[in-house]
């Protein structure tokens, strides 16, 4: 199709989109826009786009796109459709079309003075499962629809801590349930038209979030009801159809659809019937499901794809638009009502009583790491504020420090957030970085977050930065078999393979190193080794994988040495990087000196907590195998590139970290040797359990 496409906000499902855009429109002809640079960055060499650009106003001006999509927070999609319209651009807004009736009257106003279309992607309603059942609807065969029943829940309590998208789902007008209740409501509101909320009721948690909501609508001919959760596992994505002759099932989670029969026959044989043939039809239908799955025919988008083409031919070929505004615009009715009686919480006190002064922040401070920094800072008078996402209670906090500290609760991702953290201090120990979820949440919280301390200290004076980075960093795969390590060799050259966390500590890494060129600030790099101690559990699994209580599975012949470090040593360590701040400027390896390998390891843990583990050692062939199988069948199915054989070659390597750097500059030596650090640790996690069985 000759259009000119844009789209603005490169999240999650700006990917969803472009893969559908690229099947209609060239590449050369499509522009994006993303006031993040780093997710711009991203996203244009993930997706082969060459025109981007991170401010709105400029790319309409310059690149002048037919249609634009709309691909923020919901929060943004009124003021960012009116600029668009008013630009000249057709738009396809992500669903929710916006926040409120009020907003979306204000979009259509605009797009009839512009004579322009504004879609809705409701892309649920095209959904080929859904197709089907209206095409079983319309046949007449199963009677009219008496009542409808929609089930919808989803594992965001779960997510919640690694979802960029938390930054925003909370603050919508019915929190995380607001972005998703379209995808039910435009199924109810198409199939039984002019449906009005007859009731709903709304449970919060502490926090004021809602976990549950029903709600009951009512037309002149039918009802219907809705149960949202959070909290219901497994999860269900399903619609029920009830009428007069039959009850269709359409189940998008798993891809079904079961029909159960009226048959006019006495009820234990209608029963018996009806089981009979769901339980077929189950059967049957997963069958089908795996295989076309299998083709790769499975698309859960498939409804995205359907509109996006449709929504195009609409403005070329004078069609219909997939899902007119107005439509959007009674789904938003329907939400306002069913939210109008929620209760809101009052905002939370995102911060404690200043101190006076505070000489140090530290991020990442309620990490395993950071706990242990914090107390030692606390131990030796400095007065300690630390920046977290986290609300923490005053109770937590006496838990986690043994004194008092400044607490700023704030988004590492939002720099005003963290130029307002790093005020008055002298010293910055920064720890955070994401440990789970997707790309986009590492990219957010580890890269650009690292990015925001580094340019929020450099604005506030601050003496001294130690950035905690991590041994991954190097090209593993080129160690030299048993040699000696230090910190000039060279960085990994294929950080993508090394998984989510290793990739944005390398990034994350050369930022550092870039500020730390400038020469305005000075500059530590500290990469542990592995890290151990009380608060963790004592087996580590780099020596072997528990099975049960007695049964360890070692990965290879037991010969690979382990780079530990003990936590308090590390501690060491980082006080005294920020505490001798000229011979502290560079890059340095901590990791204590024994290196056991995992035989030795597994033996000194029998020894210390008198348990008898039986060890089994799987050759490395064996392993390297089995990775390579998975990786095949995972390509196979799933479409996916999965790197276990690379990660694997990069940790059996016999290698040692050289630490003479930070010995010879600091005086930095290993207190704790591994055996009384492995000691503490067992007794600590004995004294955990003990406390949760009183």
């Amino acid at each position: 199709m000759n259009l000119k496409i844009a789209l603005i906000g490169c999240g999650n499902i700006a990917q969803k989109h472009i893969r559908y855009i690229c099947r209609y429109v060239d590449k050369s002809h499509i522009a994006i826009c993303d006031r993040d640079s780093l997710r711009l960055e991203e996203f244009a060499k993930a997706n082969g786009i060459e025109k981007s650009f991170t401010d709105v106003g400029v790319m309409l001006a310059q690149f002048k796109p037919d249609v634009t999509h709309i691909l923020t927070p919901p929060n943004t999609h009124k003021d960012l459709a009116v600029t668009c319209l008013e630009r000249g651009s057709h738009i396809l807004i992500e669903k929710p079309m916006c926040l409120s009736v009020q907003e979306a009257e204000e979009i259509i106003k605009i797009s009839q003075k512009k004579k322009l279309l504004v879609c809705v992607d409701h892309m649920r309603l095209f959904d080929p499962l859904l197709i089907k059942a209206r095409q079983l609807l319309d046949s007449g065969i199963f009677g009219s629809i008496v009542n409808m029943n929609v089930g919808y829940s989803y594992d965001f309590l779960q997510k919640m801590n690694t979802d960029s998208a938390i930054r925003w789902l909370r603050d919508l007008p019915g929190g995380t349930f607001f972005d998703v209740i379209p995808h039910p409501l435009c199924i109810l509101e198409e199939f039984i038209p002019g449906l009005e909320v007859e009731k709903s009721i709304l449970i919060q948690n502490q926090e004021g979030l809602i976990t549950e909501l029903l709600a009951i609508f009512r037309s002149s001919s039918a009802t219907a009801t809705l149960h949202m959760s959070l909290n219901v596992f497994p999860l269900k994505n399903y619609v029920e159809f009830e009428c007069n002759k039959a009850v269709i099932r359409v189940d998008f989670r798993n891809f079904l659809i079961t029909i159960r029969r009226f048959y006019h026959l006495p009820n234990v044989v209608e029963r018996i019937i009806g089981n009979l043939s769901v339980a077929i039809q189950i059967f049957g239908n997963s069958i089908g499901s795996i295989f076309d799955f299998l083709l790769g025919r499975l698309d859960s988008y498939a409804g995205l794809d359907y509109i996006i083409e449709h929504f195009y031919k609409a403005i070329t070929e004078d069609r219909p638009c997939p899902v007119s505004a107005e439509k959007a615009k009674r789904l938003l009715e329907l939400t306002q009502v069913i939210f109008q009686d929620l209760e809101t919480k009052p905002e939370v006190f995102k911060q404690s009583i200043p101190l006076k002064k505070a000489d140090v922040l530290v991020t990442g401070a309620t990490g395993f790491i950071g706990r242990r920094l914090v107390k030692r800072l606390l131990e030796k008078n400095y007065k300690v504020r630390i920046l977290t996402h986290r609300n923490i209670s005053q109770q937590e906090r006496l838990l986690l420090f043994n004194g008092e500290v400044e607490v700023l609760q704030a988004d590492i991702y939002n720099y005003p957030e963290v130029e307002k953290a790093c005020e008055g201090v002298s010293i910055v120990y920064h720890l955070a970085a994401a440990m789970k979820g997707d790309w986009n949440y590492h990219l957010d919280t580890t890269i650009t977050g690292s990015n925001n301390i580094l340019r929020a200290a450099q604005k506030m004076g601050v003496r001294h930065l130690v950035y905690v980075s991590t041994l991954n960093v190097y090209d593993a795969s080129s160690y030299p078999s048993d040699g000696i390590i230090d910190e000039d060799f060279a960085y990994e050259q294929n950080p993508s393979k090394r998984g989510f966390y290793s990739h944005a500590k390398l990034r994350a890494e050369k930022i550092v190193r870039q500020f730390a060129d400038k020469d305005n600030m000075s500059i530590s790099i500290v990469r542990p080794g592995l890290v151990y101690g009380p608060g963790r559990p004592s087996f580590l699994k780099d020596a072997g994988i528990r099975v049960g209580k007695r049964i360890v599975i070692v990965l290879g012949s037991g010969w690979r040495r382990i780079p530990l470090v003990y936590v308090d040593n590390l501690v060491d360590a980082l006080v005294m990087a920020a505490e001798n701040a000229e011979r502290a400027r560079g890059i340095f390896n901590v990791v204590d000196r024994e290196y056991p390998n995992q035989r030795q390891f597994i033996s000194t843990y029998q020894k210390l907590s008198n348990q008898r583990l039986i060890a089994i050692y799987v050759p490395y062939f064996l392993v390297y195998l089995g990775y390579w199988m998975i990786e095949r069948i995972v390509a196979l199915i799933f479409r996916k590139q999965v790197t276990l054989c690379y990660r694997l070659n990069c940790i059996n390597k016999n290698v040692k970290h050289t630490t003479a750097r930070i010995e010879e500059r600091l005086g930095w030596r290993q207190r704790v040797n591994f055996e009384q650090g492995l000691r503490l640790t067992i007794e600590d996690e004995r004294r955990n359990v003990k406390g949760q069985l009183k």
